[in-house]
């Protein structure tokens, strides 16, 4: 995450195979961690994302991605980084030896925008695309494909494989996309500008999808809040990679990593889709696993 990204956040906010390991209950440090299950939904249908109090239910998440094969090293945690258990991240109870791989999410669960692109091979996709490409929005084809896979998904409900990740995601955010038109007046004039443009790209995307080319209901793709709940999902928590080929990825555990200046893992993804949180030097225990979002002395969007 740039500088200005950070600057713009902090303004906004004030405006508006199966792994071993089992996970574990604890009160650390002023961290909360809840035990499993604890916000279960039960018989619900469909991920809540019109309600911003809708409860996230992590833990569950955390079971569904372990059987599919994720691993964390020893005492690598989910803890809430606020009383509201409304934001999570990870951390090391135990520390984390350099190079040590302390995630790795299998590539079943990760969504990546070139696997999303050939799934819809009937042409539907590529269709939409189309109307993007005419406006100019080219580039951020790789972020349409993640927020229509997670439409799909969202559209499925507790059918989709991807339900307990759905229902562990955020509802509220804050971004250029969920402010109102007072809150653009407040911004310094770069960042006003930074968080217009994410608006009118989410705009593009919807327009994209209302054309009809995607399978995906009336109800749903003129619902605003669950296509922006779904835009601002994709937009916050992917990864990029340029090779062998640009795409964007979003690996259920390894999204709720938060950025620092000098972080101290890495992702890395395979040959094979898979993605590793890799520790670039020795970790404390009781210290958050972190990432970059970006170059922090490059502001250019």
């Amino acid at each position: 995450m740039t500088t200005t990204a950070s600057i713009i956040l902090l303004l906004v906010s004030i405006l508006v195979s199966v792994s071993a390991f089992a996970p574990i209950t604890t009160s650390n440090s002023g961290r909360s961690s809840t035990s499993i299950y604890q916000y279960a939904t039960g018989t619900q249908q469909f991920v809540e994302v019109t309600d911003l109090r809708s409860p996230r239910d992590v833990y569950s998440m955390e079971q569904w991605a372990i059987q599919y094969g994720l691993q964390k090293a020893d005492g690598v945690e989910l803890y809430s980084t606020n009383d509201e258990m409304k934001d999570y991240s990870l951390y090391t109870s135990t520390g984390i030896a350099a190079g040590q791989t302390a995630l790795f999410v299998p590539s079943d669960i990760v969504l990546n925008s070139e696997v999303i692109a050939q799934e819809f091979g009937d042409g539907s996709l590529s269709a939409a695309e189309e109307s993007l490409i005419q406006m100019g929005a080219e580039y951020r084809l790789p972020l349409f494909r993640l927020m229509t896979k997670i439409l799909v998904e969202y559209e499925k409900g507790t059918d989709s494989m991807y339900y307990p990740w759905l229902n562990s995601l955020p509802r509220q955010f804050y971004n250029g996309v969920s402010m109102t038109k007072v809150c653009f007046r407040c911004l310094p004039p770069y960042a006003g500008w930074l968080t217009q443009n994410e608006r009118i790209n989410c705009s593009h995307f919807t327009n994209a999808l209302r054309q009809g080319y995607v399978p995906l209901s009336q109800e749903t793709i003129y619902n605003k809040q669950v296509t922006q709940w779904a835009y601002n999902c994709a937009l916050t928590r992917f990864h990029e990679i340029y090779s062998p080929t640009r795409a964007k990825l979003i690996g259920p555990m390894a999204d709720m990593i938060n950025h620092a200046a000098e972080p101290n893992c890495e992702i890395q993804v395979d040959g094979n889709g898979n993605m590793n949180v890799v520790s670039l030097y020795d970790i404390q225990p009781n210290e958050a696993l972190s990432i970059s979002y970006g170059e922090p002395r490059n502001p250019t969007p």
